[in-house]
């Protein structure tokens, strides 16, 4: 069994653009960790736990959808979603960063 996921790999020099974001809040912050921009992807969709990687795969190659470009916003957080989430009065800051981009282009 294998836990599926859908999701859009960036290419190098989206990843650069989230490597040199990554390090900068690293810095920031006075300690963390980067993520491995191998491992850099936008999650799209939970497809759940199966041994038919094989079915699942085909069915994504499958599917159609316009070219689209995204585009980096500014780094922001949102403590009030985290704290609704977790059901504490005090949590940690989640950042985020709110993307643009425009469907059917490439």
């Amino acid at each position: 069994m294998s836990r599926l996921f859908a999701a859009i790999l960036p290419d190098d020099p989206f990843r650069d653009a989230l490597e040199t974001l990554a390090g900068g809040a690293v810095t920031l912050a006075g300690g963390g960790k980067v993520t491995p921009r191998e491992n850099f992807h936008l999650t799209l969709a939970f497809l759940g736990e199966t041994s038919r990687q094989e079915a699942a795969l085909e069915g994504l190659m499958a599917v159609e959808a316009p070219a689209f470009s995204l585009e980096l916003g500014r780094v922001d957080s949102f403590p009030a979603i985290v704290e609704i989430l977790s059901g504490r009065g005090s949590s940690p800051v989640l950042p985020w960063l709110p993307c643009s981009g425009s469907c059917g282009q490439s």
